[in-house]
């Protein structure tokens, strides 16, 4: 979407919330596309627009493991939807996620030089660029500041996510006694496709696409370890699954 066409959707968007100032009367909305700011470059700004009161999460996981879950969600759920970007541009779907990836990471790959158009560079942003989180980041924090937009790993446990997120909105909103910790402790609610092995892995069937993914992300890692000032991104330098 343009700016003007993204401007137009979050506007209709908010009059369906039409209670929600994010202080009195509270309404939450998810999508992986908010943190997509290589894609959706305004969304944070346009979103403090509509949405000023509001309280940023990001939820967010090792981005080489990201980007193995997305392409294999995308060829094996919506192939006819996954094609049609390369179908488009006249180009030959991956059959493979390291044919994906060597597509995404390598600048001089035939493609690239064959396609006179921008279909690499939109490549990377569909894809490769979701990972990069720390640019990401940066602008929710100018749009929002940054104690109003947390940064939650998927990998910690719920407890420390729950009180982290209660911290977030405010003891005024649910006070920290009142919070069912023991049902909290309790779940344990996990969805199952026995065709899908998990994004783990990743790390077993394509070893080397990892490592290079890994490499491509090192920096961005380390940037994002820095801003939040936590070490659980540091890990995923490392072909660590449990963080």
């Amino acid at each position: 979407l343009s700016p003007v066409e993204t401007s137009e959707w979050l506007g209709n968007f908010s009059r369906r919330l039409p209670w929600t100032d994010g202080i009195h009367y509270i309404a939450m909305d998810k999508s992986p596309s908010y943190i997509d700011t290589a894609q959706f470059p305004n969304v944070a700004k346009i979103a403090k627009q509509y949405l000023p009161n509001a309280k940023i999460v990001l939820s967010v996981c090792n981005p080489a493991l990201r980007l193995y879950s997305e392409f294999y969600h995308n060829s094996e759920k919506i192939p006819e939807e996954f094609h049609k970007f390369y179908q488009q541009h006249n180009v030959t779907p991956p059959a493979t996620f390291a044919e994906f990836t060597n597509l995404l990471l390598d600048s001089n790959h035939s493609i690239c030089k064959e396609q006179t158009g921008t279909f690499c560079q939109e490549h990377r942003i569909l894809f490769l660029k979701k990972g990069e989180y720390a640019s990401h980041l940066k602008k929710w924090y100018r749009a929002y500041g940054k104690s109003n937009v947390l940064v939650v790993n998927m990998k910690d446990n719920q407890t420390n996510i729950a009180q982290n997120l209660l911290k977030l909105v405010g003891s005024d909103i649910l006070p920290v006694n009142e919070y069912p910790w023991e049902e909290l402790s309790e779940q344990n609610i996990k969805f199952k496709n026995t065709a899908y092995e998990g994004r783990s892995t990743a790390y077993k069937k394509f070893p080397l696409v990892m490592e290079k993914l890994e490499n491509y992300y090192n920096l961005h890692n380390n940037e994002l370890a820095q801003m939040l000032d936590a070490e659980f991104p540091l890990f995923w330098n490392l072909g660590s699954t449990e963080f």
